[in-house]
């Protein structure tokens, strides 16, 4: 019975390499050091991708994908129509979503840079939405711009709220949505106002009381069974 000199794991008679560590298990040490650094290469070639490679690759595809239907849409159009005109508002929105991914891959973690980012991204993309549209801009810079810093600083708020909680579970659910239940009520007033020069809350209103007791219900959860929850145990389902 052998055993590896380097790891101690238990070898077959006629291994020449250890399968755990790779380290040779011959007579002959210069062959056995060149045969136990190739199986250790080979074994590093398989190793599983690091988060940071992972989202690199995502990027990778994704642009590919963006750029092939960018050029894809863009053609059709060409030919189609003999000039550019409908492919346009595909090819804006395409632009922006890679635009939001890339800032997703590279710039989440440095938070001020990614709000800023975001910001001035959706900003470009609602204008040029408006531009397009009759090749005046109106209603973006009356509905989009207020709605658009509405959700910029409801982005920040809940960024820097969220930093501030240790013990995160389902309180950071329900703080998420009632942050959406106050942004629903900037979108109404904003619409509003564009339309009747008047702040009016219907709908919006309806969807924060509707969400208030939810809220309510998930922070009750948190403080009273914190992070291990097991609602199935708790309602004996």
């Amino acid at each position: 019975m052998l055993f590896c000199s380097n790891c101690g794991v238990e070898l077959d008679d006629n291994m020449q390499f250890c399968p755990l560590c790779g380290k040779a298990t011959g007579v002959n040490p210069n062959e056995n050091n060149d045969k136990s650094i190739t199986s250790k290469n080979f074994t590093e070639q398989y190793l599983p991708l690091t988060t940071k490679q992972k989202i690199r690759l995502f990027w990778e595809l994704s642009s590919l994908s963006f750029l092939s239907g960018f050029i894809v849409t863009f053609l059709i159009d060409l030919i189609h129509d003999k000039h550019v005109s409908w492919s346009l508002y595909p090819m804006i929105c395409i632009l922006s979503t890679w635009i939001y991914i890339t800032l997703f891959c590279f710039v989440f973690k440095k938070k001020i840079l990614f709000i800023i980012g975001f910001f001035l991204n959706t900003l470009f993309l609602l204008t040029m939405l408006d531009f397009l549209d009759n090749l005046n801009i109106s209603w973006s810079v009356f509905i989009g711009i207020p709605i658009n810093m509405a959700f910029t600083i409801m982005m920040a708020i809940l960024f820097y709220i969220i930093s501030k909680i240790k013990n995160k579970g389902l309180n950071v659910i329900a703080i998420i949505l009632f942050a959406i239940s106050i942004f629903c009520i900037a979108i109404e007033n904003s619409i509003s106002y564009y339309f009747y020069n008047t702040f009016s809350l219907s709908w919006s209103a309806l969807a924060f009381t509707s969400v208030l007791p939810f809220c309510i219900f998930l922070f009750f959860l948190h403080s009273r069974f914190g992070k291990n929850i097991d609602l199935r145990k708790y309602f004996h389902l």
